[in-house]
């Protein structure tokens, strides 16, 4: 973030638009980020993240609200078995309190298995199972790996339902809108620009609160119908996050800032 900020301060007759997923923490060095001011335009994915930036001293006709965007994959309505996670499964992102929700219903004789899809290291994949064997649940974890686009919307069709328990700031969620194209019913924080992204259409939880984790799985596995009332209210809500939509949102953004310059937009 600091290279970049430092090439904010750097004069140009260019045009620079600069789209934000995170805020890295500056501490004392928190006045920095009214360097955004400088762009041309910034993109976020939600307005929390607005709000958040906002706080620091940008300027709100510097901000544009561009979602995360989502396909709307061909249901093949394929038998719902799995609860899954997809992504590394690291702290921030909410496995070990997904660790600990599956060992509190292992000993309400509950037995889980947890399916892990995602792009993750050794090093990401040894962490998590050390800590899936100090919580005694490390024969509930089954390990999928790396999966191709058709693979992933496949293993998100299989899903009863997918987790995203997250306890790290997310501005967005591309897991929360692949869910709900998918037709896929969700579980995940109230944290960030989620419940934006959500709505009624998941179900939302506090972050780093197994106990709750564990409830929240329990209801969906013995209400069927529920599953399916978010199934469909899920699939029905991504399409204003479809990637037509996202894409006229990112031109019209690049338009804006082009227009009134020596650039021909065509």
């Amino acid at each position: 973030m600091i290279p970049l900020l430092a090439l904010l301060l750097i004069p140009t007759s260019k045009k620079r638009v600069v789209t934000i997923h995170w805020l890295q923490a500056l501490g004392k060095l928190a006045f920095l980020y009214s360097c955004y001011n400088n762009a041309d335009k910034i993109i976020v994915h939600s307005a929390d993240m607005k709000r958040q930036i906002q706080s620091y001293g940008v300027l709100d006709s510097k901000i544009a609200i561009i979602p995360h965007g989502t396909a709307l994959p061909v249901l093949l309505h394929l038998p719902r078995n799995e609860i899954t996670f997809f992504g590394a499964p690291t702290e921030g992102k909410g496995f070990l309190t997904i660790l600990e929700s599956l060992k509190i219903l292992k000993e309400q004789d509950r037995k889980l298995k947890l399916h892990v899809y995602g792009i993750y290291s050794e090093e990401e994949k040894n962490k998590a199972m050390v800590n899936a064997l100090r919580n005694e649940v490390d024969d509930l974890v089954v390990w999928g790996g790396r999966l191709s686009q058709t693979d992933f919307d496949r293993k998100m069709q299989e899903s009863m339902f997918t987790l995203a328990p997250y306890s790290a700031y997310v501005s967005g969620s591309s897991i929360v809108t692949s869910a709900m194209g998918n037709g896929t019913p969700i579980i995940a924080s109230r944290i960030g620009g989620i419940p934006e992204y959500l709505g009624e259409a998941g179900l939302l939880i506090a972050p780093d609160e197994p106990s709750l984790l564990a409830a929240a799985m329990i209801k969906l596995i013995d209400d069927p119908s529920l599953r399916r009332r978010l199934s469909e209210q899920g699939r029905k809500r991504a399409e204003k996050f479809s990637w037509k939509g996202v894409g006229e949102m990112t031109f019209k953004v690049y338009y804006e800032c082009l227009k009134n310059d020596s650039i021909k937009v065509q």
